[in-house]
């Protein structure tokens, strides 16, 4: 269900209600009739006030409610699968987000914008992962395998968005802060299981209990500073150029071991991109980007890890014809990062290391096009 309208005659006061609800089974057809559910439930209410033509103030929440099945099933070591299931595997999945966004124009060149997002996860999965097999006897190997996680999560964003002129150069201006607030709790569990027979399969045998093998709880705040200008001179070049300071400290608690790693990084990055505008709808563009994201966590040997950072060039044409509402696209890029997260094969299937860079070049071809009314 979708409903949304106004609540007074004059517009003022709007309402927006979302839901849904799901039951339902995982997509598998098992030989022994022991399925998955795959249940949803949704809502997601929103009310915005137009206090008035320059002022307005939109209140948004949502809860969302997962109870799905691991879909897992019995697989020879060639790789063929079977449509046995391993288990009776549990995924809970719940979710709350509240929040609003605020509007208020000073003039018709200045305007203030601010973003609020407060959000609570909590995750529970249990069930059981496959070990040896051995198909002359029809056994294969179980163990428990469990992972819960409980986040939350603060967000805001707050940025001044103003028009000038320099001269011949028209300016579009930016300037921001926003802030994020992360604490988060996760835990990996093992345990033992009874092998299971997969030629007469019996999911009610007990199995023991799930103990943890990994015990983290992480705070991170992360603070950002960032200003754009849009500059335009004449009728055909347009230049964007961006800069960004972001600040990032936290510590991770091992609560198995008793250690706590505590991790500060900063680093400022920068975009800039230049478009040619023609009369006859053909826009060539290039651009330049840097990134960079604070990565949680330490190697093997207790190091911590470094930030992700990355630099993009892309080069790509615009073209909108006249006459119909179109827009086509044909971009290329390269992208290259460095201190990337890869799985640690000296140090078991959980540890991590940072070797090397990742590049990424494609290209991309793009077209929307409405034709007529109601047709896209």
């Amino acid at each position: 269900a979708d409903v949304s309208g106004p609540i007074d005659s004059q517009g003022r006061f709007l309402y927006r209600l979302t839901a849904l609800g799901r039951d339902a089974d995982a997509p598998i057809d098992y030989d022994f009739g022991v399925t998955a559910p795959d249940d949803r439930k949704f809502l997601a209410p929103a009310a915005t006030i137009n206090f008035g033509p320059d002022t307005s103030l939109t209140m948004l929440g949502s809860i969302l409610d997962d109870k799905t099945g691991q879909e897992s099933v019995v697989m020879f070591d060639t790789g063929d699968l079977t449509h046995v299931n391993l288990g009776k595997n549990n995924f809970d999945y719940e979710h709350q987000q509240a929040g609003y966004e605020f509007q208020h124009g000073f003039s018709d060149v200045v305007r203030l914008t601010q973003n609020f997002r407060f959000g609570h996860l909590n995750t529970h999965r249990f069930g059981f992962a496959q070990g040896g097999i051995d198909p002359e006897l029809g056994l294969v190997e179980r163990f428990l395998d469990g992972f819960e996680e409980e986040r939350y999560d603060t967000a805001v964003d707050t940025n001044l968005q103003a028009n000038a002129r320099t001269g011949p150069l028209g300016h579009q201006l930016l300037f921001g802060f926003d802030y994020q607030h992360l604490r988060d709790r996760t835990i990996f569990t093992t345990g033992e299981a009874a092998p299971l027979n997969y030629l007469d399969p019996d999911y009610d045998v007990p199995h023991g209990s799930y103990e943890p093998y990994v015990d983290q709880r992480s705070i991170t705040n992360n603070y950002g500073i960032y200003l754009q200008d849009q500059i335009s001179f004449g009728e055909h070049w347009l230049l964007t150029l961006g800069g960004r300071q972001d600040w990032s400290d936290g510590s991770v608690d091992d609560r198995l071991l008793g250690a706590t790693l505590d991790q500060d990084d900063d680093k400022f990055t920068y975009r800039g991109g230049l478009t040619y505008l023609t009369d006859f709808g053909l826009a060539p563009y290039v651009s330049y980007a840097t990134s960079f994201l604070p990565t949680a966590g330490a190697d093997a040997e207790g190091r911590p890890f470094k930030p992700t950072e990355g630099e993009q060039y892309e080069i790509g044409i615009k073209y909108q014809p006249t006459g119909i509402n179109a827009l086509f696209t044909v971009a290329a890029y390269d992208l290259t990062k460095k201190n990337v997260l890869t799985p640690d094969p000296e140090n078991g299937p959980l540890a991590a290391t940072q070797v090397g860079e990742i590049r990424s070049r494609g290209i991309e071809l793009e077209g929307t096009a409405s034709p007529m009314d109601g047709l896209n």
